[in-house]
């Protein structure tokens, strides 16, 4: 068993058979990225390859597409970041809000059809639980 820090036959054997893949790949004339996985990910890793290969290599595998995402995003500056970073900030706190307006709306809605209609239909009406619209009830009529 390999020591810490020290590579195992395994993993050499592991890394050269990639790297004897990728020049086998590079040196390729007929590469069938629609076919073949390897192939997909050694055209993804080429540092060569074109936009066109790229999206397309990504819309044949989510794993390629994932990668690609992670890529791009760490290897971000540290102002794109920051900025990456605020916008999803700031569309968190505008979902929040506009979650809490519609709540609102449907609460006041709920307790103007109080007096026509069943706490149940109110309920289902207004995406309101039963208990919502009860508690509401209670405010009204005190």
């Amino acid at each position: 068993m390999a020591q810490a820090g020290e590579k195992s036959k395994a993993d050499f054997d592991c890394g050269f058979e990639v790297f004897n893949s990728y020049l086998k790949y590079k040196f390729l004339k007929d590469k069938d990225i629609a076919n073949n996985k390897m192939h997909r990910w050694l055209a993804f890793l080429d540092s060569n390859i074109s936009d066109v290969t790229l999206k397309e290599v990504m819309a044949m595998d989510k794993a390629i597409s994932e990668a690609q995402r992670k890529i791009e995003y760490i290897s971000y500056n540290e102002e794109d970041y920051r900025q990456i970073i605020l916008r999803e900030q700031a569309l968190m706190d505008y979902n929040s809000d506009m979650n809490a307006s519609k709540k609102e709306k449907a609460k006041e809605i709920a307790k103007n059809l109080l007096d026509v209609l069943d706490i149940g239909i109110i309920a289902k009406k207004t995406n309101l639980t039963v208990e919502e619209v009860e508690m509401l009830s209670e405010e009204v009529n005190q």
